[in-house]
This record gives C-alpha cells, sequence and structure tokens, in this order.
C-alpha cells in the first residue's frame, strides 16, 4: 500500500471517529437504542435495530446545527472513502459530487451500530470501533455485494459434518450451519416449514456486481438448485424436494448498506407436494458421488435431448394425486424410449423399456409392469378412472401406491440409462435405433440357431 493510500485511510479513521462521536451524542435520545442496550442484543438484528433509531432521528430531527455539523463531515467522508453503494438501494454509485448525503450518513451511521452491539456501551469502545470501520470500508469499497444461497430440501436428512458439494458450489449441510441473518429470514417465510424439524439446507454463495439486478443471479441459483435436487431424486430414487431458493444477503453487506432485498424464489419442478412415505433418506457416499456425476452429466448440452424427460419425472415426484404421477411418468418414457416411431406406441414402451431394464437389479419380468404400466395411464387419460377403483391384478397385484412407486422406479432406471448414453454421445433416437438393431440382429441368431 502506498504512504498516500495510507494517508487517505488514516485521514477516513480519523473522520469517522469524529462522525461517531456526534451521532452517539444524539442516541440517548432515542428510547429505542437505550432499550436495546440494556438488553445486551448482539447480531445483525441488533444492527438493523440500531439503525432504525438512527432513522428515528433523522427523521425527527429539526435541529438545524445538528445537519450542519454533519454537513462538512459527510462531504469530506464521501470524498475520501469509496462509497460503491449497490444500484438495488440508490439511484447511483461511487463518489459523486450528486452522491445523497443521507445515504452516506445511514451507512456511517449503520457501521456505528455494530460497534455499539459489539461493544454494547454508547459510545463504543474505541478499539471495537476501529475494527467495524475497517470491516465495512471492505464493502464500501468492494464492487459486489455477496449473497447467500439458502434452499431448504424436504425428505432426507443429513448426520454429515463435512458439507459435502453437490454441484455448481452448493454443498449439503444441517440447519445448524445457516448464519442467523439467513436463519432470520428462513423463519419469517410463508413458505418454509419450521427450523425445529430436521432438514437439510444446500447452501452456496453467489455475488453479483454493484449497479446490476438480482434478475440473473435469480435465474442461475434457480437453474443450479434444481439441478442438486433432480441429481439426488435420480440417484436415489426417494422422494424429496425444494420448494424455495432464498437469496440472502451476506451479514457483512446485510448490515452495512440499507434496504438490501431478501429473494424468495418458488421451484416449480422440484416442489414436493406429494406427502412423505417411509423415512427420510440419509445420504450414503456411493449416492452422493453418483449424485455429483449426474449433476455435471445434467449441467451439459449431452442432456439437452432429456429435458422434457427429466422434468416430467420430477414432476410426477412431487404431485399429490396418483393419476398425475402415473401420466408424468409415463410422458417421462414416451419421451425416451418411443422416439422415433409414430405407430404402435405400446409394444415399443414396453419392448424397448424392458429391453434397456434387462438385467436390472430387482427388476423382474419389465415386459408386464410396463404394459400395465402403459395401460393404466391410458386408462386414465381415456376413460377418466381413478387408480383406486382398477382391480389389483391390473396393477401386478398391488395396492395403487405401491404400484406407482415401482413405476417411479422403473423411470428412475430407465432414465439413468439415457443420461449414461447421452454422456457417451448418443441421443435417445441414436439409442433407440441402435437397440432395435441389436433386436433385430439378435432375433437373426436365435432364427439361425433354430433352423440349424
Amino acid at each position: 500500500m502506498s504512504d498516500a493510500s495510507e494517508d487517505v485511510r488514516s485521514k477516513a479513521w480519523c473522520l469517522f471517529e469524529g462522525f461517531s462521536d456526534v451521532v452517539c451524542a444524539q442516541l440517548p435520545k432515542t428510547d429505542d437504542i437505550l432499550a436495546a442496550r440494556r438488553e445486551g442484543l448482539t447480531g445483525p438484528y441488533s444492527v438493523r435495530l440500531f439503525a432504525q433509531a438512527f432513522e428515528a432521528i433523522i427523521q425527527s430531527s429539526r435541529n438545524d446545527q445538528f445537519w450542519q455539523s454533519l454537513d462538512d463531515t459527510l462531504r469530506t467522508a464521501d470524498r475520501l472513502i469509496v462509497f460503491r453503494r449497490p444500484l438495488v438501494t440508490e439511484r447511483s454509485i461511487g463518489p459523486s459530487s450528486e452522491s445523497d448525503l443521507r445515504a452516506v450518513f445511514d451507512s456511517l451511521a449503520r457501521c456505528v451500530a455494530c460497534a455499539i452491539v459489539q461493544s454494547k456501551t454508547i459510545p463504543p469502545k474505541p478499539q471495537v470501533l476501529e475494527r467495524e470501520f475497517s470491516r465495512c470500508r471492505t464493502c464500501w469499497e468492494s464492487a459486489t455485494i455477496n449473497y447467500e444461497v439458502v434452499a431448504p430440501i424436504s425428505g432426507m436428512n443429513t448426520n454429515r459434518f463435512d458439507d459435502p458439494v453437490v454441484a455448481a458450489g452448493l454443498r449439503l449441510s444441517g440447519q445448524w450451519r445457516i448464519s442467523e441473518n439467513a436463519r432470520h429470514q428462513l423463519e419469517r417465510s410463508p413458505y418454509q416449514q419450521p427450523l425445529s424439524l430436521p432438514m437439510t439446507i444446500l447452501l452456496g454463495e453467489r455475488s453479483i456486481d454493484k449497479g446490476e439486478t438480482l434478475e440473473a443471479l435469480a435465474t442461475q441459483a434457480i437453474k443450479d438448485v434444481a439441478q442438486c435436487v433432480t441429481s439426488l431424486r435420480l440417484a436415489t430414487g426417494h422422494i424429496l424436494g425444494c420448494d424455495t431458493v432464498h437469496l440472502i444477503p451476506s451479514p457483512s453487506d446485510y448490515q452495512t448498506f440499507h434496504g438490501l432485498p431478501n429473494c424468495i424464489l418458488p421451484l416449480g419442478e422440484t416442489s414436493l407436494h406429494a406427502e412423505f412415505f417411509g423415512d427420510t433418506l440419509v445420504l450414503t457416499d456411493e449416492a452422493l458421488d453418483t449424485a455429483r456425476r449426474l449433476a455435471t452429466l445434467l449441467s451439459t448440452e449431452v442432456a439437452s435431448s432429456l429435458e422434457i424427460a427429466v422434468e416430467r419425472f420430477n414432476l410426477a415426484m412431487g404431485r399429490r394425486k396418483l393419476e398425475d404421477q402415473i401420466i408424468d411418468l409415463a410422458i417421462a418414457l414416451e419421451s425416451t424410449i418411443c422416439r422415433g416411431g409414430g405407430e404402435q406406441l405400446s409394444y415399443r414402451f414396453r419392448v424397448f423399456g424392458a429391453a434397456i431394464l434387462a438385467g436390472a437389479p430387482g427388476v423382474d419380468n419389465p415386459v408386464s409392469w410396463l404394459r400395465s404400466m402403459y395401460e393404466a395411464r391410458s386408462k386414465v387419460v381415456h376413460e377418466g378412472q381413478r387408480l383406486a377403483k382398477f382391480k389389483t391384478r391390473d396393477l401386478q397385484d398391488c395396492q395403487p401406491l405401491d404400484f406407482v412407486a415401482k413405476c417411479r422406479e422403473l423411470a428412475r432406471l430407465i432414465l439413468l440409462d439415457f443420461i449414461e448414453q447421452a454422456a457417451l454421445g448418443r441421443t435417445p433416437t441414436d439409442y433407440i435405433r441402435a437397440l432395435e438393431m441389436a433386436m433385430i440382429a439378435s432375433a437373426k441368431r436365435v432364427d439361425k440357431a433354430a433352423r440349424d
């Protein structure tokens, strides 16, 4: 650091120290600030309380002398400190003669508030004030705003303490790892189950340039979370889901700037509306490795031809009604194993599906199961029948719930095979044609062996 830069920093600190004295002289006039001090509150929400008290002073103060005493200080601070305020809260960013001095005041006052919270005294202790000033300066001068990505997952629980990454920098963690700021936002969310319930949370960090909006960040966060949840569903076959993604400013940015938005982004494809059946999932290392590999494949153009199939599989897992689940699962498979053929869809559905499932563990008589699945789908769609009204022999001697669960597992295994083929460069159409040629060649060999 050059001597000139160090000199500017020293002047800025001295100026801020004087500003703190002026502001703290006003604080005892505000009941909220004294009540907060008596309660000994700590953390970012105390800072918010203090900041509201500062704002109350600004709004209620009719003392021109108070503002005149700060005017020169604020203008000088705006020159010495690089206030790169976010566009999401201000009309302009960076030092400027047009700067809103009340916004400068708010930023400096929130810094004082952080120091008061830490010291629990008014005025704050000098060493604490200097530490908080250094932290806030980092946020003021930074070209970015940092956000936490928090996405609670229903249907699984983790006893892991290593916070493993699934994909896109998102890691699986327990609710105890989230920040106080994130916890507060989740508890206030109308979409979220209580944090008293055990849950697993996808956590990540993202940054945006100051002056940008959250739209691009929000779009990418939704895509990344959906990719992770989808890969976990495909890897495990377990009913789990994620209804919302929360974008929450980091504690430092939240405490430094006024009005940074918290975003609650609804997820459609991976939402979970169905009731849980069975125990919550405890993720194994093998399943985690599979999920990571699938997430990598699903993030590439390789899997773009399977977009509809994967989407329908996801929707099926979240449906409340069994009829909706069976329809979505059938669509997922029709968009893969029925490629390239306009006729005899039922035949192609069961024959090519069975060819893919041949040798799969736990799958007996796949032709019969796929026939029942397709016929159930047809009766629901074309005859308006409920699965509860089906005869058990039409559902492979299963109850409707168990029948749909088995169909979901068969669809998962088939999709996994198509994803693996896509990784090898085969489109679904290419794969079906290859299966068709292999089946013809096999039939010729059997016929030749019978004639010999």
